[in-house]
């Protein structure tokens, strides 16, 4: 299976990636590729995730701290989203 990102989840990798480099480029980089390659072996294996908290949704947690959600389609992984574990989810609006 192929994998493609929503905008949202696009914006949400480049924003964890901002607030990590401005204090560790390295890590930032590193991460980065940490959730390339979880994206790729969830293309791969589209049910290794666990069931998301949101209905239709699949959950993978990269490095203890950060989760990409998606969904599985009928050709493709869709990422839904990427942020840390400690953030709600699904995303409430205030």
């Amino acid at each position: 299976m192929n994998a493609s990102w929503s905008a949202d989840a696009e914006f949400q990798l480049t924003e964890i990636w901002r607030s990590i480099a401005r204090d560790n480029p390295e890590a930032a980089g590193q991460l980065n590729r940490m959730i390339d390659d979880a994206v790729e072996s969830i293309a791969l294996f589209p049910r290794m995730g666990k069931q998301g908290s949101s209905p239709g949704t699949r959950e993978f947690v990269v490095r203890q701290n950060y989760c990409v959600v998606y969904k599985i389609l009928q050709d493709r992984v869709f990422i839904v989203s990427v942020m840390h574990a400690s953030r709600r989810w699904p995303l409430v609006e205030s």
